[in-house]
């Protein structure tokens, strides 16, 4: 059973997940001040003047405003273990799991996607806060090659925080595991019990 633990892999980033759609960006706020600036017109009667707040549309270049990572390859320096109530780093090693580096790409005004060591990226969505999420994917990982009679239902995302400047970027991994199977009581024999969860917290450095 020593080998069990290569099923335990869990492919927190190597999973093609469904990308987002791009979501317009919003330049309502930069129209309302445009109609503002223009009050100054109202001097000459005509308002003829106030045309000149039409410089005001230059701020549609900053419309972007929702905190999302900065674009590049962010290097891992570590991890935390946040959550592991069932016990799997006893069976796998949370290290050997953690990529050397996150890829970073926009999308949109506020989407981007995230890969780990150049692999498959997550479709990833922001919110003015600077929290996020990216897309949960679930895959299945047949224990038959090893005689077991079971199936682990592995779910896994992305999720966390951004800082308004885009440098600080709080990446949080986490997978949760089911099994369905008469092997399943073999497993938690073993020591697992399911459902099983593990949340890990990245140390993501900026490019």
């Amino acid at each position: 059973m020593s080998r069990l633990t290569l099923m335990l892999a869990l492919p927190v980033f190597a999973i093609t997940l469904s990308a987002c759609d791009d979501k317009s960006s919003d330049d309502d706020d930069d129209d309302d001040d445009f109609s503002d600036d223009g009050g100054d017109g109202a001097d000459g009667g005509s308002g003829g003047d106030g045309a000149d707040g039409g410089d005001g549309a230059d701020g549609g270049s900053g419309g972007d405003s929702t905190p999302r990572p900065v674009e590049g390859t962010w290097s891992v320096s570590g991890y935390d273990l946040i959550s592991d109530p069932c016990g799997l780093a006893a069976f796998q090693d949370p290290g050997e799991l953690v990529p050397s580096s996150l890829g970073v790409s926009h999308e949109g005004s506020t989407d981007f996607t995230v890969s780990g060591d150049g692999g498959e990226p997550s479709s990833c969505s922001a919110e003015s806060s600077g929290a996020y999420d990216c897309d949960t994917t679930q895959t299945e990982q047949s224990l038959s090659d090893f005689g077991i009679d079971a199936v682990m239902l592995i779910d896994s995302g992305i999720s966390g925080s951004t800082s308004a400047d885009g440098l600080d970027w709080q990446v949080v991994t986490t997978v949760g595991i089911t099994c369905e199977g008469s092997g399943c009581v073999l497993l938690e024999g073993l020591g697992l019990s399911f459902p099983c969860s593990q949340e890990l917290d990245l140390a993501a450095v900026a490019p």
